[in-house]
C-alpha cells in the first residue's frame, strides 16, 4: 500500500487547479442576462449618467419617449442613441411653468441675538512674591455680555414736538 501523506500537498494543489479551471469553463457557458436588451428596452443601451439625466427632467423624458414611440411605430428597428441626442438637440423648455411671485415678507420686526464681544488677554509668565514661577496662559473674559436686538433702537433724542406756526406778513394787513 502506497503512503499518500508524503504526496498530500502537491495533490492538493493539482484538485484545486483542476477545481477552478472547471468552475471558470462553467462560468463562460451561455449568454451574460446583462448586456443591451432588444428594440424594447426603454431608452436602450445608454450609460447610467444619461438615463439618469433624461428621466431626472420630466419634460425631456415626455419628448424622448414620445420620439421613441413615433420612429418604433415607422419601423421596426430603432437607433435610441441617435433619436435620444437628436431629441435633447432640439428639445428647448417652452415657458408653460407657472412662477408664482414670492409674497413680500412680513414687515415686522426680527428679533436677533447679538453676541458677547470677548477679549482673549495674554499673562506673560511671572515669579510671585513666594518666589514661585507662574506659567505663562490665557484668560477670555466677556467685556459685553450677550444681548437681544429686536426691532428699532429706543428713540432717546430730547426733541419737544410743536405745532407748525405759521406767521402772517404784517405788510398785508
Amino acid at each position: 500500500m502506497m503512503n499518500w501523506s508524503n504526496y498530500g500537498t502537491p495533490v492538493r494543489l493539482i484538485a484545486a487547479g483542476l477545481a477552478m479551471a472547471v468552475l471558470a469553463g462553467c462560468a463562460a457557458i451561455g449568454k451574460p442576462d446583462f448586456s443591451c436588451s432588444g428594440p424594447n428596452a426603454g431608452l436602450g443601451c445608454l450609460p447610467s449618467s444619461e438615463v439618469y439625466e433624461i428621466t431626472n427632467d420630466p419634460d425631456l423624458y415626455a419628448a424622448v419617449m414620445e420620439a421613441l414611440n413615433e420612429a418604433s411605430s415607422q419601423r421596426g428597428n430603432v437607433d435610441h442613441r441617435k433619436i435620444i441626442d437628436d431629441v435633447r438637440a432640439t428639445f428647448v423648455r417652452t415657458g408653460d411653468t407657472v412662477v408664482k411671485p414670492m409674497a413680500d415678507p412680513v414687515r415686522q420686526p426680527l428679533p436677533v441675538l447679538q453676541p458677547a464681544r470677548v477679549v482673549r488677554i495674554w499673562i506673560s509668565p511671572w515669579v510671585d512674591s513666594k518666589g514661585d514661577l507662574r506659567m505663562p496662559g490665557y484668560v477670555f473674559t466677556e467685556i459685553t455680555p450677550r444681548r437681544w436686538s429686536f426691532g428699532e433702537p429706543e428713540v432717546t433724542g430730547s426733541e419737544i414736538l410743536a405745532p407748525i406756526q405759521v406767521e402772517r406778513d404784517r405788510s398785508m394787513r
